[in-house]
C-alpha cells in the first residue's frame, strides 16, 4: 500500500525508486526472505530505525560539529544499509528466518 499513497507525501520522479530502494532492501533482509511474518516485522522495525537513526545522527553531528538538523537527511538512506550490515553479522537469515 506504501507504493499506492507515495505521490501524495514525496514528488514522485523517476527517481524516487531508487532512493527507497535501500529501505525496502532492509526491511526484507532484516525480516528474513522466507517468512511473511518477518517481511511484516522487518519493515515495521527499518520504519523505526531509520527514522529513530535519522534523529540520533542529527543529534550526534549537532552537538560534535554544530551541524544543522536539515543537512543530516541526506544520510538517511545510510541507516538501512547500517541495520543490513549489522543483522547480516548477528543473525544471517533475517530476524524471523529459519
Amino acid at each position: 500500500m506504501r507504493g499506492f499513497f507515495l505521490p501524495l507525501y514525496i514528488e514522485a520522479t523517476p527517481d524516487v525508486g531508487w532512493l527507497l530502494l535501500a529501505s525496502f532492501f532492509a526491511a526484507s533482509i532484516v525480516g528474513g526472505l522466507n517468512n511473511i511474518y518477518g517481511a511484516l516485522a522487518g519493515g515495521v522495525l527499518m520504519g523505526f530505525v531509520e527514522l529513530l537513526g535519522t534523529i540520533q545522527f542529527a543529534a550526534l553531528l549537532n552537538a560534535l560539529f554544530a551541524t544543522p538538523q536539515y543537512q543530516v537527511t541526506a544520510y538517511r538512506p545510510l541507516v538501512p544499509l547500517l541495520a543490513i550490515a549489522i543483522t547480516l553479522l548477528i543473525s544471517p537469515k533475517g530476524l524471523l528466518g529459519r
